[in-house]
Formats: C-alpha cells, sequence, structure tokens
C-alpha cells in the first residue's frame, strides 16, 4: 500500500508540473496486484506491450530484466528505490527519498537522493494545537506480520498505567482479526482511514508507533514523536538512517517496552531533541528532478 501511494503522489505531481509548464502528455498508472507473479506487469516479455516517453517504476519485485526491457521501450526510465535492491542499470535515474541514502549509488550518474526527492501529500503537516496524550499505532495496509496486534498487546498494559489513550490505524487489507481485550476502555479502532484523517490522528497524537515506509515519512512531516518498527527489509536504510539523526527512536518486538518508557521520559522531562521543520524539506527539490525526466 506504501509504493501505492507513492505512485500516486508522483503521478499528482506529474500532472502537475506538466499543467504549469504547459506541457500535453498523458500519465498512467499501472498496479501489480501481488497474487501471482506470473500476471505482474513486468513479468518476462509483458513489458513490451507498453512504451512512452517516461517509466517510472516503484518495486521491490522488479528484477533486472523488467528494468532492461523498460530501457528498449521507453525514452528515459527512472526508479523509485529504497535500498540500492539490485544493480540496477546505469542508464537509469534512481530517485530514493531517504535520508543519506545517495551512498547507496556511487557508480550511478543519475542520483536524486535525500528528503528532498520524497513526495508527501501536503495534508502532512505540524500541528500548532497541544497534542493529547495518546498512542497511535498504524503499520500499513496489510501488516501481515500482525504487527499492530503484536504492539498493541506489549503496549497497551503500559499505556493503561501512564494513562494513555490507544488509536489504532486498520488498513483496508488488513487480513487478521484485532482484538483490544481488557483494554476496549482505553482504545479506539479506525478502519479504512482517508489520508485526511491519518494527518489528523498524526497530529493530534502524543506518540506514534508505526512501520518503516510511507507513514513513517508522513508523521515526520507532522512533526509526531515516533517509535518505528522496519517491518521489511527495504525500511532498514531509511529507519537506520532517521535514528542516527535522533528524529526517531528505532526499535522492535524484544525492546518496545523499555523505548516507549524512554521516549515518554523524555517527553515530560522536556529533554527530546527539536525537529528541523521536515514538512518545508519533503519534496522541495522533486521539480528539479522533473525538469530533466520531461
Amino acid at each position: 500500500m506504501g509504493h501505492l501511494m507513492r505512485t500516486r503522489l508522483w503521478k499528482e505531481k506529474i500532472l502537475s508540473y506538466a499543467k504549469e509548464n504547459n506541457i500535453n502528455l498523458e500519465c498512467n498508472l499501472y498496479i501489480y496486484d501481488g497474487q501471482n507473479i506470473t500476471q505482474a506487469w513486468f513479468y518476462k516479455e509483458n513489458l513490451k506491450s507498453f512504451n512512452g516517453d517516461l517509466a517510472i517504476i516503484d518495486s521491490y519485485q522488479a528484477p533486472l530484466q523488467a528494468y532492461e526491457l523498460a530501457l528498449k521501450s521507453f525514452k528515459k526510465v527512472a526508479i523509485i528505490d529504497d535500498i540500492a535492491r539490485i544493480n540496477f542499470p546505469k542508464e537509469c535515474f534512481i530517485i530514493n527519498g531517504s535520508p543519506d541514502s545517495k551512498q547507496l549509488y556511487a557508480d550511478y550518474p543519475y542520483v536524486y537522493a535525500g528528503i528532498e526527492y520524497q513526495a508527501i501529500n501536503q495534508l502532512f503537516h505540524p500541528s500548532n494545537k497541544r497534542k493529547k496524550k495518546q498512542i497511535l499505532m498504524t503499520f500499513g495496509g496489510s501488516d501481515e506480520k500482525n504487527f499492530t496486534q503484536n504492539c498493541f498487546n506489549l503496549l497497551a498494559p503500559v499505556a493503561n498505567k501512564l494513562r494513555y489513550s490507544i488509536h489504532v490505524i486498520i488498513g483496508a487489507h488488513y487480513p487478521h482479526h484485532f482484538d483490544a481485550y481488557d483494554f476496549k476502555s482505553i482504545t479506539k479502532v479506525h478502519q479504512n482511514c482517508n489520508q485526511n484523517q491519518i494527518a489528523s490522528l498524526f497530529q493530534n497524537s502524543l506518540i506514534v508507533v508505526t512501520a518503516g515506509g510511507v507513514m513513517l515519512n508522513e508523521a515526520l512531516a507532522t512533526q509526531a514523536n515516533i517509535i518505528a518498527l522496519a517491518t521489511a527489509n527495504n525500511q532498514e536504510h531509511q529507519v537506520t538512517a532517521y535514528a542516527k539523526k535522533k528524529l526517531i527512536i528505532k526499535s522492535n518486538l524484544i525492546n518496545l517496552i523499555n523505548d516507549f518508557y524512554n521516549l515518554n521520559y523524555l517527553l515530560f522531562s522536556k529533554k527530546i531533541q527539536k525537529f528541523d521543520n521536515l514538512s518545508l524539506k519533503f519534496g522541495k527539490k522533486i521539480t528539479e528532478v522533473l525538469k530533466k525526466l520531461l
């Protein structure tokens, strides 16, 4: 779901740039649903049925062959990447919105790396309101490993003890049954939220517990106090980079309770680091990339 949201944002950026610059173009979004790899749009020769001026590929599964075929079918190929997943063709433009990511592509000539190239919905901005003493848990659209329930089971007794309420966002494709058990009185579940609702929850929650993908950047843009768990390998670099800058706490299921207590202490002892206004930095150089691509 994070990759889908990211590609939708890039489509919006492309169409907006084209309109502002009087460029007549068509921009289509093609989605692989993940059910059967033989039906994926990038599988083997299927890509040859597509052609045009520009292909932007956002995938954590497409093989090297997909990018080689794209270069034959399109004038330019750009890749939205997270961790230098494979040795992409050097002719491709690399876009990586994670901090400290330029170092991953030392031998590539066309690299746009850093949070300035991270597309963020403008709804995600800091709030001037005093944040409520509530925890927000959100792990994306599917959360196949059920971090939502596992984190809730660990933190609910602590939240109850420290008088926090808990808000849980359940994605549209969440495959499990979430149960608040004995903590229903302090828990509110939100399902199938739109971007406005998610942004509002980020802006109003004192602590956000989330995965390390797109939602982490959205939470950071709102200046949330964040505990992040890398729930997939492609999230590891971003989570580690933000943690080194002391903008988030990087955690896991073993350390989550201790990390929560530590963050709670920092917040109420007022020793937590002040944020740069990341909402002003996210995506501010995307126009620079679009000038090169379009």
